[in-house]
């Protein structure tokens, strides 16, 4: 059995767990505005490598999501989730 591929947050279903592999990428522009500012700020919100994140809410008409990190609920909009890449641990319990 092959390994799942990552996919970014704003792509991973509703209540999955999964794991933090990388934050930003060199070919990804958003991540590169202005000396990294968005991979710095995603960094010091608590999305690091490693780190447990589930999605628990989307807003209305591709709104912001709700995602637990840790022990922290944020809000991102999608496309801040869409540079954070994450596979899944296949784990039922959702993030503490």
């Amino acid at each position: 059995m092959q390994p799942e591929k990552p996919i970014s947050l704003s792509r991973l279903p509703h209540r999955q767990r999964s794991r933090i592999v990388r934050v930003g990428g060199d070919d990804n522009p958003a991540v590169n505005d202005t000396e990294g500012s968005l991979e710095h700020r995603l960094l010091d919100l608590g999305f690091e490598e490693g780190a447990a994140v589930e999605i628990r809410h989307q807003g209305i008409f591709g709104g912001p999501l709700a995602v637990q990190v840790s022990d922290r609920l944020i809000a991102l909009r999608p496309t801040d989730a869409a540079v954070i890449l994450v596979e899944s641990t296949h784990d039922t319990n959702s993030v503490p």
